[in-house]
């Protein structure tokens, strides 16, 4: 059993070649349980990192370029919770899932009602199709992600060259008056001239 949040994003899924570049994190402090993973996704094309406590989930996360966190819920020292929150802060472009039991479903969902984490599974694992799954579109939630970050980046890039060139424009347009202006003044004072040395062109 897993929760969903709604996905209205219709865009194709990694292909094999984007996956193999994308990294996920699987933290349980029971080995059975991460052997067990091990097993489910063995023939994903992703690459996989297995580890036991948060502190070392934590130095795999500066080392390698991880793209999801699957973590469990209760663990001893720091929870999974307070894992993926600290991940949010650190590395907000994680997504970040978490391996719970019936016990902590509720404290979970509130979490993902949050916007803390992106989905949550049951344990023990049931549904071994049903994570494969649920890890293909948080890859594809960290593709759609670095794509918004990279049309805002290049948004930002655009909005200040046009504010450059606006202001170089403007810069121009105040040069413009100031010889429009001075052209004016020595047409009038040419204008002059020409009456002081033809008087009989007066009108």
């Amino acid at each position: 059993m897993n929760a969903k949040q709604n996905n209205t994003d219709d865009a194709a899924p990694p292909d094999s070649n984007e996956l193999k570049r994308c990294g996920v994190l699987f933290l349980d402090d029971e080995s059975a349980i991460l052997r067990s993973i091990e097993r489910i996704v063995i023939r994903e094309p992703y690459r996989k990192f297995y580890v036991s406590n948060a502190a070392d989930a934590l130095k795999c996360i500066e080392t390698e370029e991880i793209d999801v966190v699957v973590a469990d819920m209760k663990m001893p020292g720091m929870d999974g919770l307070t894992f993926l929150g600290r991940i949010r802060e650190s590395h907000p472009t994680i997504v970040r899932i978490v391996l719970s039991g019936f016990s902590q479903a509720s404290q979970v969902i509130a979490a993902i009602n949050k916007g803390e984490i992106f989905r949550f599974f049951t344990k023990p694992i049931e549904d071994p199709h049903g994570l494969r799954d649920t890890i293909l579109q948080a890859l594809d939630e960290r593709r759609q992600q670095s794509k918004r970050i990279g049309l805002n980046s290049r948004a930002a890039i655009i909005a200040e060259e046009i504010s450059r060139l606006s202001a170089e424009l403007a810069r121009h347009i105040d040069d413009s008056r100031r010889l429009l202006a001075l052209l004016e003044k020595q047409h009038a004072e040419l204008t002059q001239l020409s009456a002081l040395e033809h008087p009989e062109m007066k009108p």
